[in-house]
C-alpha cells in the first residue's frame, strides 16, 4: 500500500520472482534503451567542473572498499 504504482515485469521461464536489485536493474535497462541519450544526463557538460570534481571525489571516498582502491579510483578520475 505504499508504492504509487504496480510495476509488472514479463517473466519467461522457470523464475517465480525478482529480488528487487534485479527488477530495478531490468526497469532501468528497459528505460535507457526505450529512451536512450535523452534519459541520461551529462554531468560534465551541466555543472561546473569543481563541483563535478568534488562530487565525482564524494562518489570515491563512499564507493572505495578501503584506501588503496580509492587511491585508484582518484587516480582514475584525475586521468580524465
Amino acid at each position: 500500500a505504499a508504492a504509487d504504482r504496480r510495476v509488472y515485469l514479463p517473466q519467461h521461464g522457470f523464475a517465480d520472482s525478482l529480488n528487487a536489485s534485479v527488477a530495478a536493474a531490468l526497469c532501468l535497462h528497459t528505460l535507457l534503451s526505450l529512451y536512450g541519450p535523452r534519459a541520461v544526463g551529462d554531468l560534465a557538460a551541466e555543472g561546473r567542473s569543481e563541483e563535478v570534481g568534488a562530487l565525482r571525489r564524494s562518489w570515491c571516498r563512499h564507493l572505495a572498499r578501503d584506501a588503496e582502491e580509492e587511491e585508484r579510483m582518484l587516480a582514475a578520475i584525475a586521468e580524465r
